[in-house]
């Protein structure tokens, strides 16, 4: 055999011009990401979810005043009540007005004012009530629109600026939440009360109250002409197949979800003997949805937005079932952590998902809507988890739970069955697969 002729060596093969766009890509996003805007919408994000954190231990002050879990489910749903018509109010009037920031500073400075006076008034007679517990649900209407108003107005901002998505500003509400939490958790524990939580929320909406009064609303800003209600045409939302479907499919989730920091205090009252550590673990569910929230951009683009709700969803499914087994604290904390990535990639994937369906103009009212039929959900989720926990165990109720979320996935799937092939209704790519900014 001829030996075989040695080879000339040949030169290195230089990157195909779609590596190079995709390298040039990642290297504009990672400049978004250090632009002044970016900072400044993370720091909102951030100072928002520490206070709203602040805000999250209401069930702590009622079991305090010797509430019982009926009494606090029933509190816990007349504020979920009040919370199905202030979001889609609130949301009309912005979107009537022309701009989400004004409404939302509104909401924030009537309702922290409002919120620090319950701890003052839960001594205070009021017929067969007691004004403290009165006065929740009023501060409700002004502080529960602030979450759909702060997700519009930030997913329409986000989108207008060039490589930056929802999520990686979103994560910092996260972080804010997780440090508050714990923060929270230890004064609890030093002063064996949750009332200073109710001043907290004021006190930390101050400093965003001034960064927000120095924004600008984007697109809603430059003189853009009022419009009347009339004119903007709610029932576009109405005939809207798969926006109707989704919010259909959201509403009996949140059935048990909105319940789960209800009765958690619950569960961990139960193994524990009480609520001490209830801050700690709320502060890892938060720092649980940081990666998630991260990730979310890319999942959606490799995956597809349907398929990343679906996937939230099955993480529902599986904490609430986990909570029946539940026998100590770390056991709590472990699914926490599942409810932390669950929360994480749901929350950026609905926000998108309803900001890509719903017209642009009614993009805050579609947003308000979802968070109203939350709370309505929260109402029959409450009542439900307050009855079944006296009549049975808190771990009866986590099992119902589950049950009820995975029944909401089971419909969502067959939701585009009959999309698709009864009704002949394509979900658009662009809804799939965002081509913008998450």
């Amino acid at each position: 055999m001829n030996p075989e002729a040695p080879q000339t060596p040949q030169p290195p093969r230089s990157p195909r011009p779609n590596h190079i766009r995709a390298l040039l890509g990642r290297a504009h996003a990672s400049l978004a990401m250090l632009s002044p805007k970016y900072f400044t919408y993370s720091a909102i994000e951030f100072l928002y979810w520490m206070a709203m954190s602040a805000a999250s231990f209401t069930v702590v002050l009622l079991q305090e005043n010797k509430l019982s879990s009926s009494q606090v489910g029933s509190v816990m749903a007349l504020i979920n009540a009040v919370g199905i018509i202030a979001p889609p109010l609130w949301g009309m009037i912005s979107d009537k007005v022309r701009s989400i920031k004004k409404t939302l500073i509104i909401c924030l400075i009537c309702g922290g004012a409002i919120y620090a006076l319950v701890p003052l008034t839960m001594k205070v007679a009021m017929g067969p009530l007691f004004l403290g517990i009165v006065l929740l649900p009023v501060s409700s209407f002004f502080r529960v629109p602030t979450n759909s108003l702060m997700d519009s107005w930030m997913i329409r901002n986000t989108n207008h600026e060039r490589n930056m998505n929802y999520g990686s500003v979103r994560l910092w509400g996260s972080i804010g939440y997780a440090i508050m939490a714990f923060l929270i958790g230890v004064i609890i524990k030093k002063l064996g009360s949750a009332t200073i939580t109710f001043y907290l929320f004021g006190l930390l909406s101050i400093p965003l109250l001034i960064m927000l009064f120095c924004q600008r609303d984007g697109r809603d800003a430059g003189g853009v002409k009022k419009l009347s209600f009339r004119e903007l045409k709610l029932g576009r939302l109405l005939k809207n197949y798969y926006l109707v479907v989704f919010l259909l499919f959201n509403t009996i989730l949140y059935l048990p979800v909105a319940g789960t920091f209800t009765f958690v205090p619950y569960l961990i009252t139960e193994i524990a003997g009480n609520s001490n550590d209830l801050g700690t673990i709320f502060a890892i569910k938060a720092l649980m949805e940081v990666p998630m929230l991260v990730a979310s951009a890319y999942l959606v683009k490799r995956f597809g937005v349907v398929k990343m709700l679906f996937l939230g969803g099955i993480l529902y499914t599986i904490e609430q079932y986990l909570y029946t087994l539940c026998g100590s604290i770390p056991a709590v904390v472990g699914v926490m952590v599942l409810h932390g990535m669950g929360f994480g990639i749901y929350l950026a994937c609905s926000v998108s998902y309803i900001f890509a369906l719903a017209p642009r103009e009614l993009s805050a009212t579609a947003q308000t809507i979802c968070g109203a039929l939350s709370s309505l959900a929260g109402i029959v989720g409450n009542l439900l988890g307050g009855y079944l926990i006296e009549a049975y165990s808190v771990r009866t109720y986590f099992g119902v739970a589950g049950t009820i979320v995975l029944a909401s996935l089971l419909l969502f799937l067959l939701s585009f069955v009959i999309g698709k092939k009864l009704l002949h209704r394509e979900l658009p790519e662009g809804v799939l697969r965002p081509q913008g900014n998450l």
